[in-house]
């Protein structure tokens, strides 16, 4: 084949245009040439319309043939726009008049032959075939018109089905027309020397969780759908209502043009939440498409048809099999699951066809090591390749294949998470969680037996890690609950049914469910003991002391903690750990930080040395709360700092909350409460989204003191209100101090009668006076209700006198409080009530 020419090989780009190379052909090219029609150029309409989201593809187009470039492919998946990106190329190139040879497109969708393919071509240039004399092929004649008309550019547009046909076609004319380019679309690469391959990529999509109507409207998948909205209903707005179902929309449409374009078409009578409503059924739903597109393109199903019918059967049999997986598969799992004809060639080497054929897709890199790769499938092609399942009557046996392979992967990670290698492990369980729900699911929904249910309960265990650093805790909690009932009725391991009832009272509690973790625990805890499991017994027992600790028990909490650290395991690293981190957690609120700093410290360091980067971070943040209520707070948020970035790392997104969480309390200290107000709304989002009430309750209550420090009395009686509610027993001790702050803006606020309230149902509560940190923030705060007297007495009075007196006798009081009494919340709210107390300066004359 002869080189490519570039820049360098000609005179100048002009000269390159002219086609200058023209002189000095052979009589037989002229002879060629004169079939070719001239004074055109080229054959596509003229008009250049509107593409959205091909930007960066159409540039790169552009300078791959400035540069010399002789074959392009576009390729990807059925309806990515393909067509449409090389028709707007063409239309650009053939407007601008860049190629003196013209632009000519070549539609080869009902092409199947050498012959088909030739004569589409010359129809498509205007080269009439029908002259061709005895012994004279089409394919040398297309090629020396080809190369007689200089520089031309040739668009073949769906050539997947011919590919066999195209080293004896394309590569023969890139041999005779060294001038002619050609730009063809392709479900895969067609391997001819010098191609260069544009793998189509899905339209822009919005975040996961994105609902903000300008975030949202940005993104191209969406500027798509509102674009082909706004041609069937004139007038169509993007609303802040719609926005997030168009978002999840075309999420679940993998940005997929066709798949976009007829979906908006059904807006001419559907609204868009009909729209998301039965995507269910979408081969349906986005059933039919324009009226001037081919049969095969009319349709989503019908594109995809058109691929599947072009697979051999070993092809057809993986592909059907692939929609076994969800959320992608590595090649080790399709080797183990899939179970392909007999004398079908190896499995691996069918699933790279598949991928080359742009069936299957390659998944985004993170948590996987440089050099691995994870395949996926859009969607809309699993959803067809399920259907193509169930007609082989296959499935049964391949979900059991998928079940055990992933049932041991997941006890594996599990037993990893803990230890060295655990930050990879919990990245391994994050890319495998929707497959180790699958399997849990198919386990629960046939008809139970022995097996099928420890297959549920086994990938239950399996994923708690993941859940836990991950959330939300309800995808998890509601398959417990359907697995143990049906465990209570079917015989099965009873260690693997305590694990997960164990598992199921860690999330309740982690869920704020504080009465079901108790009962769940306790339960756990004395089947552990009968089964001689003391390592289980041991955890359960930490897991205890932190719900007591959460629910304001702190003796029920100091009592479990002991129980925990007297049962002594040889080698239990990581369990020690556990045991002695809370019990420093339970020392924190006893006895005060320093108290609880030498335990937190060494929490840490066992949990370094057992491994655990999750947990190691985990408890850095613990050592920078200690340190910032021991009153260093810029040590504290240089902890927090860290711990936030460690657990980013590990993988740990609730650890980051948590993290993220305490630093907005400490720039709170440090008079950053704007900074402080960023963060903290951050987390009130995030503990949304893990469904933990009490990363939500104390954000939300935090985020109150933040505007109150801003002066923003309304926003903070809001926010503390909701603290309040949202805590209640998950989070007694929270609950109780955020009350206190809650009255104190109530009196700020000039409601002295609830602030009054507040105040008497806190001093009525039988802990309080067991609490020093408590008592005394809640005494010192009550200093608002001595401001608002002030400030309802005459100036001067005698009764505001004695108001703002009694005010400062409260600060005096708490400035010499003992060390275990202090808190970061009460060294804020003196600092507040000193400003308050404090008259304004008066700036001096002249």
């Amino acid at each position: 084949m002869a080189d490519a020419p570039t820049p360098e090989t000609v005179s100048s780009r002009e000269e390159f245009r002219l086609g200058t190379h023209r002189e000095g052909i052979s009589a037989q090219v002229r002879d060629a040439a004169a079939l070719f029609p001239t004074g055109r150029w080229g054959n596509l309409p003229g008009s250049v319309g509107h593409i959205v989201g091909r930007d960066g593809e159409l540039a790169e187009l552009r300078r791959w043939f400035e540069t010399g470039a002789r074959l392009v492919t576009v390729s990807g998946p059925a309806g990515m726009g393909k067509s449409r990106l090389a028709a707007h190329f063409g239309q650009e190139q053939m407007q601008a008049r860049f190629w003196e040879g013209g632009v000519w497109l070549c539609e080869l969708t009902e092409a199947s032959t050498v012959e088909d393919l030739c004569q589409a071509l010359g129809q498509a240039l205007g080269v009439s075939l029908s002259r061709v004399g005895a012994g004279q092929e089409p394919t040398e004649l297309l090629g020396r018109a080809l190369a007689g008309h200089g520089a031309l550019l040739v668009i073949l547009d769906n050539v997947e089905h011919l590919l066999q046909h195209l080293p004896a076609t394309v590569g023969r004319w890139l041999t005779l027309a060294p001038h002619a380019r050609f730009l063809v679309t392709s479900r895969e690469a067609l391997r001819l020397d010098g191609e260069r391959l544009l793998d189509l990529a899905p339209l822009g999509l919005p975040s996961k969780g994105q609902t903000r109507l300008e975030d949202i409207a940005q993104a191209e998948a969406v500027c798509l759908f509102v674009e082909r909205t706004q041609a069937v209903r004139a007038g169509y707005t993007l609303t802040a209502t719609d926005a997030p179902l168009v978002a999840e929309i075309v999420q679940r449409l993998d940005g997929i043009a066709l798949a976009i374009e007829l979906a908006a078409a059904r807006t001419r009578l559907l609204s868009v939440e009909q729209i998301r409503e039965r995507l269910v059924d979408r081969f349906e739903l986005l059933h039919p498409g324009h009226r001037d597109a081919s049969a095969r393109r009319e349709t989503l199903q019908g594109a995809i048809d058109w691929s599947w019918r072009l697979l051999d059967a070993a092809e057809q049999a993986a592909l059907a099999q692939c929609a076994v997986f969800h959320g992608g598969f590595s090649l080790e799992a399709a080797k183990a699951v899939l179970v392909l004809p007999e004398g079908s060639p190896d499995v691996l080497g069918v699933i790279e066809s598949l991928r080359s054929k742009s069936l299957l897709k390659e998944s985004p890199p993170d948590g996987l090591k440089e050099g691995e790769t994870r395949l996926g499938m859009y969607e809309s092609i699993r959803e067809y390749a399920l259907a193509r399942l169930a007609e082989a009557r296959a499935s049964a046996s391949l979900m059991e294949h998928h079940a055990d392979f992933y049932l041991a992967l997941g006890r594996q990670l599990h037993e990893r998470v803990r230890g060295a290698g655990g930050t990879e492990a919990l990245k391994r369980l994050a890319l495998e969680r929707e497959n180790l729900l699958a399997a849990c699911d198919n386990a629960l929904a046939a008809p139970p037996t022995p097996r099928s249910l420890e297959r549920a309960l086994g990938v239950l265990v399996a994923l708690e890690p993941d859940v836990t650093a991950r959330g939300p805790m309800g995808i998890a909690l509601f398959r417990m609950e359907r697995a143990l009932k049906l465990a209570a009725q079917v015989p099965v391991s009873p260690l693997l049914r305590t694990e997960v009832l164990a598992a199921r009272g860690r999330l309740y509690g982690a869920c704020g469910q504080v009465t079901a973790a108790r009962r769940d625990l306790e339960e756990a805890r004395a089947s552990f003991h009968a089964l001689g499991q003391r390592a289980h017994e041991k955890h359960v027992l930490v897991d205890l002391c932190i719900i007591a600790r959460n629910a304001g028990e702190i003796e029920a909490a100091w009592k479990f903690s002991q129980e925990a650290i007297g049962l002594r395991l040889e080698g239990a690293v990581w369990l020690e750990a556990y045991a002695v981190g809370n019990l420093g957690l339970v020392e924190h609120l006893r006895s005060g930080a320093r108290a609880a700093a030498s335990h937190l410290r060494a929490a840490r360091r066992l949990f370094w040395m057992a491994g655990d980067v999750m947990f190691e971070s985990g408890f850095l943040t613990n050592c920078g709360m200690a340190v910032g209520e021991a009153g260093e707070t810029q040590e504290a948020i240089a902890l927090l700092r860290e711990a936030m970035v460690k657990a980013t790392r590990a993988g740990d997104a609730v650890g980051h909350a948590i993290a993220r969480l305490n630093l907005g309390c400490y720039l709170l200290e440090e008079d950053q409460a704007l900074e402080a107000s960023e963060h903290l709304e951050t987390t009130v989002r995030l503990g949304q989204q893990f469904g933990m009430l009490i990363v939500e309750g104390c954000s939300r209550g935090e985020l109150g003191r933040a505007h109150m420090a801003m002066g923003a009395l309304e926003k903070a009686r809001a926010c503390l209100s909701e603290a309040v509610s949202l805590l209640g027993q998950a989070g007694r001790w929270h609950a109780l101090r955020f009350s206190a702050h809650l009255a104190a803006v109530q009196a700020a606020e000039g409601r002295i009668s609830e602030a009054q309230a507040g105040f008497a149902a806190l001093t009525a509560i039988p802990e309080l006076a067991q609490d020093a940190v408590l008592y005394t923030l809640v005494t010192l705060l009550q200093v608002a209700l001595d401001l608002a007297a002030a400030r309802a007495a005459p100036p001067e009075s005698p009764e505001a006198q004695q108001a703002l007196e009694r005010a400062r006798q409260r600060l005096e009081w708490a400035r010499t409080v003992p060390a275990g009494a202090v808190s970061s919340d009460l060294r804020g709210a003196l600092r507040f009530f000193e400003r308050a107390l404090t008259p304004p300066q008066r700036s001096s004359a002249g």
